[in-house]
């Protein structure tokens, strides 16, 4: 249910309300299948299916403009298809410079990883997990504090271009995320703190939701902020 593409599109649907500092996607009503397709860059005839699926689900309104008329539900089991099958986490640390120290600031991050990147400006990263709660300033409770990025890069890539080394997680600087070119990852990113590239609030929320330190309290919690539906 949760491909790439099908995570724009219902991202899309969820955040058409949402404020420049958590989303940089398109936003303002939906007013049909066709509107969805032309904005979000996706085909007519997968949008179609996802708008079919989500409303067979009961998920979507049935009429006027594309709605998610029971969010509730569907963050349910959006949480719980990453919670069978995580996205996966790479700890590492930098085998030079700054990522070799722990604790290094989201500019220091961003410096570090912008240096190693030379004129190749389409090698996309951004701060993710809790470093994106952080930066977003949506924490509410206390995270992991090794900071992560995901990556459009292989695994191998981003070893590779950055420097860097994997290691025992209690060694770690840095947990990197490699995801490819994912529009969903991507496409909504925003500039936070010192304007560091970082995901959107909700996959921000999306992120945490695994962490058994109390991380699908946080996604709750964020989604809520998102998500005026999910207060009422």
């Amino acid at each position: 249910m949760f491909s790439d593409a099908r995570s724009w599109l219902v991202k899309m649907m969820l955040l058409q309300d949402a404020d420049d500092r958590s989303w940089s996607g398109p936003k303002g009503p939906l007013r049909s299948i066709t509107d969805l397709a032309e904005r979000s860059g996706v085909a007519y005839s997968a949008v179609h299916k996802t708008v079919s699926a989500l409303r067979a689900r009961g998920w979507l309104s049935h009429s006027g403009d594309l709605h998610i008329i029971a969010p509730r539900e569907l963050l349910e089991a959006w949480l719980t298809t990453i919670t069978l099958d995580p996205p996966p986490r790479a700890p590492v640390r930098g085998l030079l410079g700054s990522l070799r120290q722990p604790g290094a600031s989201p500019e220091t991050i961003a410096k570090a990883l912008e240096a190693s990147m030379g004129e190749d400006t389409l090698v996309r990263w951004a701060l993710s997990g809790w470093s994106a709660v952080e930066a977003l300033k949506l924490d509410h409770v206390v995270g992991n504090k090794v900071a992560s990025i995901t990556t459009a890069l292989s695994l191998e890539q981003a070893l590779d271009r950055w420097s860097l080394q994997v290691v025992d997680p209690k060694d770690a600087t840095l947990w990197v995320t490699p995801l490819g070119n994912e529009r969903s990852t991507f496409g909504g990113s925003v500039a936070a703190q010192a304007g560091v590239p970082t995901v959107d609030a909700l996959q921000a929320a999306l992120d945490v939701s695994t962490d058994a330190n109390r991380g699908r309290e946080q996604a709750w919690h964020i989604f809520e902020t998102l998500i005026p539906e999910l207060r009422a």
